[in-house]
């Protein structure tokens, strides 16, 4: 984006009231007119709040790097120039510690790393800046510097600042890189990654061979789930924690609390050895490593897995299921888009039968609402929809597609000499409408 012109600073004034405790911070209204943000109403033309807008869920800091971003089209952090706190010192240990914990994923090298973060800001002109003011030292631990970007990002992602979400990620990547990680805040991974260290490093097992390998080793009181030919052992606290559904079986007057052990039917697209080994790898590590499939099959196996979740009540696993989804989407987009943009980008890996999987999902359900913000733009400008017979036969998905249709409308812009655009639901980008 680029920086606001002079007609902002003679728009009227506004007073947000930030954080618990009650910061003030100033700002020239014009400035959220050009922006998706919940403080303006683009349909009414009115802000929120009569004398003051307030926003308890951060504070002056964060919001003042918000701020830099809308005025500025860009943020910077000052690195650290003091000494650092006792107790944490750096040296040649550290770093080597440092590259162990970051190799084997996309910071394995620096190409590497300029790639994914070229990505995110392919569209954002002129380039943000790559991290922050200053050069980096050794012996300095910037690791708040680090949690500052990432809870920028977390802001920027809550209010719909898509752009300024993508350049926190973009700094964020490059920082991460180079930086030194301080022992004290890292103690946890270095036993962790010990730990799978003969099969290549726990978190990058795949979920086969991590409900093969890595599951035994975890001790306690555990119950059976057995699907097909297949029997897990799993640990009981764990499971009937995260699932209300396995609870009542496993704690209630049921055959099942009794043997400690549930038959589960295979039921297509939802239940099956796939789904639940994923489900256990989710459960035991908070996240899910998928093998070398093609983004097709990455994006059926995370529907599969959120009808799975669904199914057993297990309501923290949407979010994540669907920035996967997301994400999977935005970093495969079709091969030919070097000179102008399919209109398939966002659908490319999309099939027919992921759409029907996940119409089957609650209404409103985040995995659900994904794919049809997915299609709008295929919707609006190709003339052979890639989705028209699911149009016709599953009215869910065509009720949805009516629903985003409407939003996506509101936002189409009419400027003298240039074409007609309208954001992408998905990505928040500026399209081309029609053509």
């Amino acid at each position: 984006m680029t920086p606001c012109n002079n007609r902002v600073f003679l728009s009227k004034l506004l007073k947000f009231t930030i954080g618990t405790d009650c910061e003030e911070v100033i700002i020239h209204s014009d400035i959220l007119k050009s922006h998706s943000t919940p403080w303006f109403d683009s349909d009414g033309g009115s802000f929120t709040g009569d004398e003051s807008i307030i926003i308890e869920d951060t504070d002056k800091h964060i919001f003042s790097l918000a701020c830099q971003y809308l005025y500025t089209g860009d943020y910077s952090i000052t690195i650290p120039g003091d000494t650092p706190p006792p107790g944490l010192t750096f040296g040649g240990r550290e770093k080597v510690e440092q590259a162990r914990v970051l190799e084997g994923c996309l910071f394995r090298d620096t190409e590497t790393v300029e790639q994914f973060a070229d990505y995110l800001v392919r569209r954002i002109q002129p380039r943000p800046s790559e991290g922050s003011q200053g050069s980096y030292s050794p012996t300095m631990d910037y690791t708040e510097m680090l949690l500052t970007h990432a809870r920028l990002h977390v802001f920027a992602a809550k209010y719909g600042l898509e752009e300024l979400r993508d350049i926190c990620l973009f700094k964020m990547l490059h920082l991460l890189r180079t930086f030194p990680i301080c022992q004290d805040r890292t103690g946890d991974i270095y036993p962790t990654m010990s730990a799978g260290e003969s099969v290549g490093g726990l978190l990058d097992l795949s979920y086969e061979d991590f409900t093969k390998i890595q599951m035994p080793l975890y001790h306690g009181p555990t119950v059976k789930i057995k699907i097909g030919a297949a029997t897990y052992d799993v640990s009981k606290s764990l499971i009937c924690k995260h699932s209300p559904y396995f609870a009542a079986m496993f704690k209630g007057n049921f055959k099942e609390g009794e043997d400690q052990s549930a038959v589960l039917e295979e039921v297509e697209g939802v239940v099956s050895n796939r789904s639940i080994q994923l489900l256990l790898q989710w459960l035991y590590l908070g996240r899910v490593i998928l093998g070398k499939e093609s983004p097709a099959e990455w994006i059926s196996a995370m529907i599969e897995l959120a009808r799975l979740a669904d199914m057993l009540s297990i309501d923290s696993m949407e979010s994540p299921i669907t920035e996967y989804i997301r994400s999977t989407i935005l970093a495969n987009p079709t091969p030919d888009n070097r000179w102008f943009r399919d209109p398939n980008t966002n659908v490319h890996h999309i099939t027919p039968g992921n759409i029907d999987a996940a119409s089957h999902l609650p209404k409103e359900h985040s995995v659900r609402m994904l794919l049809v913000k997915a299609a709008i733009e295929a919707y609006l400008r190709c003339d052979d929809f890639k989705f028209s017979e699911e149009l016709r036969n599953v009215p869910d998905f065509a009720a949805d597609i009516l629903g985003e249709l409407k939003i996506a409308l509101k936002s189409v812009t009419l400027e003298q000499y240039t074409p007609c655009h309208f954001k992408d639901p998905l990505s928040g980008e500026k399209l081309r409408f029609l053509g």
